[in-house]
């Protein structure tokens, strides 16, 4: 949404519902047809991916500001993933046929989405050479580092990661199982770089954990 011009944010936000969802709704189904985006304007949300054997993989962390479903909606396809709630959840909806409309008026606009959609890609794309190239402790290092300068707030003692996300989750969105995720939690704790309580994490050292991927 910062990519777009004053008119263009004030066209697209009128042309949709404010609609509230509780925690563990979803917004969109991996498969479904297209037929609304969203615009996120408070709360968390997952993006998940099912894979054929029905393993889920929690690919992308989404909040205020961000649109959800707009794949589908631009190319015509099917959902490419299922993207569901992490707390309550603000978002104006928008039928495909408003959208239409608003295309028409702001063609400017649509262009700017498909930037979006690349940079998306482009982060997918970087995050599987990782998953490659990099270990377990790198990319939940890399992972905690970006969910905390992204989404973080101040806290007494550090960043809190203001994401309720479970351990399995955790380890999910860096490509780990949830036993590596533990035991590398277990090690950040020891080094003084995190402090975890159930579905909350507090960066104490944010340069300290930086500095575990920086140089991968």
């Amino acid at each position: 949404m910062a990519a777009l011009r004053p008119e263009e944010r004030e066209a697209l936000l009128s042309s949709g519902t404010e609609i509230e969802f509780p925690p563990d709704s979803h917004l969109v189904r991996q498969g479904e047809p297209a037929g609304e985006l969203f615009v996120l304007l408070d709360g968390y949300v997952k993006v998940v991916m099912t894979t054929p054997e029905g393993i889920p993989a929690i690919m992308a962390v989404r909040a205020r500001g961000d649109l959800i479903g707009e794949f589908a909606v631009l190319d015509g396809g099917r959902r490419t993933a299922s993207v569901i709630t992490v707390d309550t959840v603000i978002a104006i909806r928008i039928s495909v046929r408003r959208y239409r409309e608003f295309d028409d008026r702001f063609p400017g606009a649509t262009r700017r989405f498909y930037d979006g959609v690349l940079g998306k890609m482009r982060a997918t794309m970087e995050r599987r050479i990782q998953a490659r190239a990099w270990d377990a402790r790198t990319r939940l290092a890399k992972t905690l580092h970006e969910l905390a300068v992204t989404h973080g707030v101040p806290a007494e003692e550090g960043v809190e990661i203001p994401l309720p996300l479970s351990q399995f989750e955790l380890g999910s969105l860096a490509g780990a199982s949830e036993a590596t995720t533990e035991r590398h939690l277990h090690e950040f704790r020891a080094l003084g770089l995190v402090r975890t309580h159930y579905r909350k994490i507090v960066v104490l050292d944010l340069d300290g954990l930086g500095a575990l991927w920086e140089g991968s």
